[in-house]
């Protein structure tokens, strides 16, 4: 008898500590994210100006954390466009701890400076373009012929790339054990979206920087093993999985397809509910699946006045227009899970054990106690089993797994 209440004692602490503590693992996800960034503000690398600020990061069962570094757009000071063309004198700039350099690019032509002259040399490059352009072209192209050190976009790529992908790994071998609640098998993956450059007018100078992802991964037993000094660093660096992407992504058109099915069912002329802001983005992840990204809103304002489209009432006041839209959340989930069930058995690329996820940014609604965010996810084998007819639909609905975000 002792033995069997034992037993019973054992199985039950072991379901108990598989179980995910959500509230511990978002302060782990922000804690992790907090690092990274400190890395990254420590980089020194090319003026990049972060979009959206610290890096974000999410918990996937069954896969692990996915951290995302900064969305960035490199800045270019001094750019015009004039006709569609690119004016000929731009500027872009480097920040580095132990190299300051600007590389200055004048009537086509490229020269360097050390960054601790610009200023005078910006004075006299100004006043010599007013007196004498013709004479200064021909100055700069001599000095370009003669630059001690010449930087191109490629190299500049090159350089950030680089040092990127360091203070990844740096990340992965030294703090990644700080998620302490992974599966040994789950990963910890670093996804690099600084691909995603903003530059006003023509990008022609720009595309090969718009080419792949960076990205470096390691298991939590590797990033254990090697903090409990089980295997070298060398050996723990030896087992990153580093992806440097040079080249295009792959189009996965069943993936185009239902991302155009999506922002077409969510247009605010045709969403019953709340509609997307913008276009719905997604990306594919090897041994995930596919993740679709969708900001909805619900509502704008006219003349102190509410409207919402979508149900075609107008004229409301705040707290009118809060009841609708709260009341609108639970059709929303519920027709967001048709048809992610509907139309995502379209999709054919995804490997059965991999996922469909959408996540949604919730419109803005405070105080009515509606997630600020909603995820859905579904292997895809339960969707080319319904697609198939081994199941139906109502099957497949029980096979999406919902997770909302903080109330509002």
């Amino acid at each position: 008898m002792k033995k069997y209440i034992i037993v019973l004692i054992m199985a039950v602490s072991t379901v108990a500590s598989a179980q995910i503590d959500e509230q511990r693992m978002k302060r782990d996800i922000e804690v992790a994210s907090t690092v990274l960034n400190s890395l990254l503000d420590k980089q020194g690398i090319m003026s990049w100006q972060s979009v959206n600020g610290t890096p974000s990061g999410r918990y996937i069962e069954g896969y692990g954390v996915i951290l995302n570094m900064p969305n960035n757009h490199l800045v270019f000071g001094n750019m015009s466009f004039d006709g569609g063309t690119i004016n000929n004198n731009f500027m872009v700039r480097m920040n580095d701890e132990q190299d300051q350099e600007e590389i200055i690019v004048v009537n086509g032509e490229v020269v360097t400076h050390d960054i601790k002259e610009r200023q005078q040399e910006r004075v006299e490059r100004a006043r010599e373009l007013a007196e004498r352009e013709r004479e200064l072209a021909v100055k700069a192209e001599a000095l370009a012929n003669k630059t001690i050190r010449f930087f191109n976009i490629d190299s500049l790529k090159a350089r950030n790339d680089e040092k990127r992908l360091e203070k990844m790994q740096l990340f992965l071998l030294d703090y990644a054990h700080l998620i302490s609640q992974l599966k040994p098998d789950e990963k910890v993956l670093i996804l690099d979206n600084s691909e995603k450059i903003y530059i006003s007018g023509n990008t022609s100078l720009i595309d090969n920087m718009r080419k792949g992802r960076l990205s470096a991964e390691i298991t939590m037993k590797d990033a254990v093993a090697f903090q409990n000094g089980k295997i070298t660093r060398e050996e723990a660096q030896s087992r990153l999985v580093i992806n440097k992407n040079d080249q295009p992504k792959k189009v996965y058109k069943d993936l185009e397809l239902f991302q155009s099915i999506m922002e077409r069912i969510y247009s605010r002329d045709l969403s019953e509910s709340y509609y997307a802001n913008g276009s719905i983005n997604y990306e594919h992840i090897e041994e995930l699946g596919a993740i679709y990204y969708m900001k909805t809103v619900s509502s704008s304002m006219s003349n102190n006045n509410w409207n919402i489209p979508t149900v075609d009432k107008s004229g409301l006041n705040q707290a009118e227009r809060d009841e609708v839209i709260k009341n609108l959340y639970p059709q929303f989930e519920a027709a967001l899970k048709e048809n992610m069930v509907e139309y995502g058995r379209t999709i054919s690329s995804l490997k059965d054990e991999e996922q469909l996820i959408i996540n949604v940014g919730i419109t803005k609604c405070e105080g009515c106690n509606i997630p600020q965010t909603l995820e859905l996810s579904i292997n895809a084998k339960t969707l080319q089993d319904f697609n198939s007819g081994k199941i139906d639909k109502k099957t497949a609905l029980v096979g999406i797994k919902v997770t909302q975000g903080d109330m509002q």
